[in-house]
Formats: structure tokens, C-alpha cells, sequence
């Protein structure tokens, strides 16, 4: 196999050059490099032949440190597709051509990445350190092994009654077979830890969270991380169980701490992202406009016709409310009602309304607010049901 590789890379280097050399004689060499796919055609044939002369005069390039990136450039070869690929030559360009913008919407997403980077020190600096135990030495289940009050006590651990929960109780009552295992029972606890100085009173380990805000470049990698929407989530529980400096967490401590972390995911992965993606659509809409790409066809002609007697018939349709003539005085009603300049923002905000009552919904939700969606439920269809009628 690696003799047909080989061979094969042989035979491409020397179509490569001879179409170089065919491209030389057809334009000149000095308008050959003139265009920048020419002068990477240029490189990879000069690194083959490098790479292939070094290999028959017995020396690997590989194993000069200078000459071990010719080789990669044979994966440039590919590229070549670009000179003869239209489609795929002005993606290329109008990645080239946005970049000054795209320089500005980097320089924007340091500056933004920064400024929450400071806020994220500014809240969250020094509080995502915790106390960990080694397990079987100094953690929980070496107190919980302490089976009476005064080795318990002896040990600094305090000896208090706990109730079992649901599971723990069915598991002890199959254990022992006694149906009337107690459900309360008086166990071994570890003290708690609060502070940091309680947290080595009991030999523990004050450790910091792998990501912090302890530092501005800690803190540009939580944003990022934060930014890429990727497990993000595990930061912002460490940030709503933290307390304070020198506090071991508690349990979701600050849930508004969420906040910050919801911010940065707004401004950096939708609004920065987006606006990245923008200008390469936008550069790429100049391009295709000024090659001639987009134009205007007959089926979109057509559908532009269909738009604008669309909004023609729209507004024949409004000015027939005020305009119809009838006898029957209901229909008059319903006229005056349907042309007035309120309903439609009124309606608008009953549908609104209506899209609130329904994000309200939630799982294991009070009895009440199931009676407050069926009433509200009826009230809503009503108002709907009178809108038909009036439209009619």
C-alpha cells in the first residue's frame, strides 16, 4: 500500500507540474502570479518535489525539523478545486472579503467577553472553592460508622436522630425483617462545614472549581465555555450554590445567580454569534449581486406579483369596513367594531395574554391556577369566537 501511495504521489506532482508549466507558457509567468490560487498551485508543486528529491537522495524529510511542514502541505492540494469551482471560489472570496468587518466583530466580542468577565469576578471571585474529604478517611461514612453517642462524640461527630426517608426505611425493614423497623433513629453526623477553618479542623482539602472567576483569564474561559452552550449548566450550579469567600457552598444558595449566566449566553452565543454570521451572509450577498448569481427569474417575478396583490386585496379588505353598505343594523355594528382603530391592537394584546396564561402552566401546579387556566380558557375562546363573528 505505501508503495502505491507512493507512485501515485508521483504521477499527481508531475500532472501538477506540467499544467503550471502549460499555464506559464499560455500567460506569462509574471500574470501567472499575479493571482493568489496560482501562487499556492506554485507552493505545493515546489514542496512535492522538495519532499520527493530529499526522499530519492536517501534523506526523509521528516526527520528535518525545517523540512517536516513540506510534507503537510500536501494536504493543500485539495485547494486547487477553488480556481475551478465558481461557487466554492466566492465562498472562499467572501470569507477573504468580510474579514475587515469580521476584525471588528472580534475586536467587539473581546470587549464584550471582557466586560463580563469583570461583572462574573466582581460577583462570583473567591466563592467557588469547596471542602472535599478523601473518601473512607475523613468523609461522611467514617462518622456514620460511629455506631453509638460516645465513640460518636469521642470522634467530634455529633450524635443526633434523623428520620428515614421513603427508601431508606423499606430498605431496613427488608434488611432486618421487622415490619416495625422505626422510621426515626439517632445516627453519626459529620460536623458541618461552614468556613473554611472548619473545613481543615476536620482535615479536609480547601479546593478550587476546575472553572472560576478568580482571575480575568479564568474568567474569559467560563464565558467562553459558557458562550459555546456546551455543558455551560455545571458552571451555573456551582454559581447558585455559591455563598461567599471562604464558605463551603450550600445548595442552591442564590438561584438568581442564574441570571448571569443566562445573560452571557444571550449577548455572546445568540447576539455576537449571530452577528458573525451576518457579515459572512451579508459579504456573500454583495458578491452573488455583483457577479450576476442572484437575479431576478420569472417564478420569483411571479411571486413578488403575488405579493403585492396580496397587499392590494388587504387593503381593499380594510377600507371595506368602512365603506360597506348594508340594512342590517348588527352587520352595522360589526362594521363599526371591526374597523375601529383599537381592535386590532386589542385583539392582539387578548392573544398575547393568552400566550402568558399558557407559559404559566407547569407540572405539580396548585389546584387553583388549574381552575385559573379552564376559566381563563373559556374567557379566551369567547373573545376569539365574538372576533370570528365580527370578521364574518
Amino acid at each position: 500500500a505505501a508503495r502505491v501511495f507512493y507512485v501515485t504521489d508521483i504521477i499527481l506532482t508531475v500532472i501538477f507540474t506540467f499544467e503550471m508549466g502549460i499555464q506559464w507558457m499560455a500567460i506569462g509567468i509574471g500574470p501567472y502570479f499575479r493571482q493568489l490560487a496560482n501562487k499556492l498551485d506554485f507552493i505545493i508543486v515546489v514542496s512535492a518535489w522538495l519532499s520527493l528529491i530529499l526522499s530519492w537522495a536517501g534523506l526523509d524529510a521528516s526527520t528535518l525539523t525545517a523540512l517536516r511542514s513540506l510534507r503537510l502541505l500536501r494536504i493543500l492540494r485539495p485547494l486547487r478545486a477553488i480556481r475551478r469551482l465558481p461557487a466554492l471560489r466566492m465562498v472562499v472570496d467572501c470569507t477573504v472579503g468580510a474579514l475587515p468587518a469580521i476584525k471588528w466583530i472580534m475586536v467587539l466580542g473581546a470587549f464584550l467577553a471582557m466586560i463580563l468577565g469583570l461583572f462574573g469576578m466582581q460577583f462570583f471571585g473567591g466563592k467557588f472553592w469547596s471542602c472535599h474529604f478523601v473518601p473512607d478517611v475523613n468523609d461522611a461514612s467514617v462518622y456514620e460508622a460511629k455506631s453509638t453517642q460516645a465513640t460518636c462524640e469521642a470522634f467530634g461527630g455529633i450524635w443526633a436522630e434523623r428520620t428515614l426517608t421513603t427508601c431508606e426505611h423499606d430498605a431496613a425493614i427488608d434488611e432486618s425483617g421487622d415490619p416495625l423497623w422505626p422510621v426515626a433513629s439517632f445516627e453519626c453526623g459529620m460536623p458541618p462545614v461552614v468556613t473554611k477553618a472548619d473545613c481543615a479542623a476536620l482535615n479536609g482539602t480547601w479546593r478550587n472549581s476546575e472553572y472560576n472567576f478568580d482571575n480575568i483569564g479564568q474568567a474569559l474561559v467560563v464565558v467562553f465555555i459558557t458562550s459555546t452552550a456546551d455543558n455551560w449548566q455545571d458552571v451555573m450550579y456551582t454559581g447558585i450554590d455559591a455563598v461567599d469567600v471562604d464558605k463551603n457552598p450550600v445548595y442552591d444558595e442564590n438561584p438568581w445567580a442564574s441570571a448571569y449566566f443566562v445573560l452571557v449566553t444571550m449577548l455572546s452565543c445568540f447576539f455576537w454569534a449571530n452577528m458573525f454570521v451576518s457579515t459572512l451572509v451579508d459579504q456573500y450577498t454583495k458578491a452573488s449581486e455583483n457577479e450576476g448569481v442572484i437575479a431576478m427569474a420569472n417564478e420569483h417575478s411571479a411571486t413578488l406579483d403575488k405579493a403585492l396583490m396580496l397587499a392590494r386585496t388587504q387593503a381593499e379588505k380594510e377600507k371595506h369596513w368602512a365603506e360597506r353598505k348594508t340594512k342590517s343594523n348588527f352587520v352595522k355594528v360589526c362594521i363599526a367594531i371591526a374597523s375601529h382603530r383599537m381592535f386590532n391592537p386589542i385583539m392582539m394584546g387578548v392573544i398575547m395574554l393568552n400566550g402568558f396564561a399558557l407559559m404559566c402552566i407547569h407540572a405539580d401546579q396548585p389546584g387553583w391556577m388549574d381552575d385559573v387556566d379552564f376559566y381563563s380558557g373559556i374567557c379566551f375562546q369567547t373573545i376569539y369566537c365574538f372576533e370570528v363573528v365580527v370578521l364574518m
